[in-house]
């Protein structure tokens, strides 16, 4: 393995006149860089790297500190749905149970059987670690094969260059890259014990089996070590170390971006070198650091610009989200944020932090919404509308009414077909608590969640109406 190591300061004095070598062992081919394109290297990396480096901190925080497993290709089942004491991802969704795994292709196919969910909604999104959603799989989806997913569905998930026959009842898809992640949304209805238990049953039929086990007539999964080892990031540098394992174990599969990461061995990062912020003399450390800051201030000028657009103080995902291509910036701005971003379509959301005067929401205040008939929230599956306190997690209020949705029990419309919403700590009186949405007594924000959207929402006609204040 290529080294990198930095120049003793002493040494760096006397030849201060010469480039910078990056590498000195003998073995080295790493190109000869100055301290400048060190730093306009390692920002560049920075910006690269984010959106693979947040995958790979779940990846480490789902296999080794959450499900204790340190197994790929077994999955695993959120049973119940999210509340206030969620702590895994930030603004979890209290709309559907969450199924999760790693999958690992690299050495044998899977066999992935998902049982057959009726009219109950489901999702899957498989996601390679490069943010590329490649593929959606539901029995309510706006977009592909959603005949075919309605019935159960069982399908081969092989990496390009496999050969072989495809069971007989079973469709082949094709991933990008060896390492996936596989998440599933399934709907269950709030405060539900029975809707419960059934969609567990539901999860326990889930069959992920390798090819070969397949053949021979097994439906057992067989667990895998993971190649990535665990994630350490101790200090800021700690980052580039652990871009370079993702780099040399799980390289991206397209060619234009293998080419872009491949510059990044002109300062050890990347397949067959072994970057080591230990080896680094002070000018070098100054120089990746330098870089990363400069990065992160990109990287918070965007989030705050907005990732998407705004419609009437609403701010939208765009059509590039879950499939990002080149942007890196992008990418690495939207995941840092959100997480596993699905294709907006198949699923998107939008969300306000602001009432129609450009307000804070408060809980202090009231609030009301008013959804004309034909502006109520635009999905094929279901939509729904959650409010979060300010540290992105579910309040914790005496009523745990964290969401309403058109699947809500009991919600009220008005004769018209309109919807009226109510926002704010207190509960109201009787005609308006059927559409009421308790809030934390500071700060909060909403989100609206479109499970299949419509085409006026993915095209970005969409507007919800504004939050307005009630006058007390």
């Amino acid at each position: 393995m290529k080294r990198f190591t930095g120049l003793p300061a002493t040494v760096f004095v006397l030849l201060s006149f010469l480039p910078i070598s990056l590498c000195v062992a003998a073995k080295s081919t790493a190109p000869t860089v100055s301290l400048e394109q060190v730093t306009q290297l390692a920002e560049e990396a920075y910006i690269y790297g984010l959106g693979p480096m947040v995958y790979y901190r779940l990846y480490s925080e789902q296999l080794v500190k959450d499900t204790k497993t340190n197994e790929v290709n077994v999955l695993v089942h959120r049973r119940k749905l999210s509340d206030h004491t969620e702590r895994a991802g930030q603004a979890p969704s209290h709309d559907t149970l969450y199924s999760f795994t790693w999958l690992d292709v690299g050495k044998e196919p899977l066999v992935i059987q998902i049982p057959n969910y009726e009219d109950r909604f489901y999702g899957v999104q498989l996601t390679t670690m490069y943010q590329n959603n490649f593929q959606n799989i539901g029995n309510s989806m706006a977009y592909g094969n959603r005949d075919a997913y309605k019935k159960g569905y069982t399908f081969l998930l092989a990496t390009p260059d496999w050969k072989g026959k495809v069971p007989e009842g079973v469709e082949l898809v094709v991933t990008p890259s060896p390492i996936v992640h596989f998440l599933q949304r399934t709907y269950v209805t709030p405060n539900d014990s029975e809707d419960l238990k059934q969609a567990n049953k539901l999860q326990d039929r889930h069959l992920v089996v390798p090819l070969s086990d397949w053949n021979k007539g097994s439906r057992k999964p067989v667990a895998l070590k993971p190649r990535l080892p665990d994630l350490v990031e101790k200090t800021d540098l700690d980052y580039f170390s652990g871009l370079d394992q993702l780099l040399s174990i799980y390289p991206p599969a397209n060619a234009e971006e293998k080419a872009y990461a491949d510059r990044f061995k002109a300062i050890n990062i990347g397949a067959g070198y072994d970057f080591d912020s230990s080896d680094l003399n002070a000018e070098m450390r100054d120089a990746f650091l330098e870089g990363m800051t400069r990065a992160k201030k990109k990287v918070a000028a965007l989030q705050k610009r907005g990732l998407g657009y705004d419609l009437n103080g609403w701010g939208f995902t765009d059509d590039r989200q879950g499939n990002y291509k080149e942007d890196y910036l992008l990418r690495g701005a939207s995941v840092e944020l959100g997480g596993i971003i699905p294709r907006p379509q198949f699923n998107t959301y939008t969300l306000t932090f602001k009432d129609a005067d450009g307000q804070a929401l408060n809980g202090n205040n009231k609030y009301h919404i008013h959804f004309k008939k034909e502006d109520i929230p635009q999905a094929t599956a279901f939509w729904s509308m959650t409010v979060y306190g300010t540290d992105f997690w579910l309040p914790n209020l005496s009523d745990h009414r964290y969401k309403l949705s058109n699947l809500s029990p009991g919600i009220f419309y008005n004769e018209d077909g309109s919807l009226d919403m109510y926002f704010q700590y207190e509960q109201p009186s009787k005609d308006k608590f059927a559409n009421w949405l308790p809030t934390p007594k500071d700060g909060f924000f909403a989100v609206i969640r479109f499970y299949a959207p419509t085409k006026r929402v993915i095209e970005g006609k969409y507007a919800p109406p504004s939050i307005k204040k009630v006058n007390n």
